[in-house]
């Protein structure tokens, strides 16, 4: 049997009595995911490439193709980077005047079509 509970370090630098505070599965996937997207490429001096340069679209118009652009962004440096993922998918919209990024996936270890929200 398959062990399906996958455990790392939390983003929220919290200390409880049993050490830092951890984080399983989903919760895990959606902080590495936010992590990724609002790190810039280079920002990481032994991961150069690690990050999604969202930057560049700052004083964008946002229209269809800015949004198009950033989903592709998005998509990509996931791709690359998020390992964990597969048959993952990217939807980017604006709504009352922020971006907005959902993304669907499902795991190697069988978490099946999860989507988290995030803010861009």
């Amino acid at each position: 049997m398959i062990n399906t509970n996958v455990i790392g370090w939390s983003n929220e630098l919290n200390i409880n009595d049993q050490g830092f505070t951890k984080a399983w599965n989903d919760k895990l996937i959606k902080q590495s995911l936010e992590t990724l997207i609002n790190t810039t490429p280079g920002e990481r001096v032994l991961f150069k490439s690690y990050g999604c340069n969202l930057k560049k679209y700052n004083f964008e118009i946002m229209n269809e193709l800015t949004i198009q652009k950033i989903q592709q962004e998005i998509y990509q440096s996931i791709q690359k980077h998020e390992t964990r993922l597969i048959d993952f998918e990217v939807t980017v919209r604006e709504q009352d005047e922020k971006v907005l990024c959902d993304v669907s996936y499902s795991t190697k270890w069988g978490s099946n079509h999860t989507t988290i929200n995030l803010k861009l």
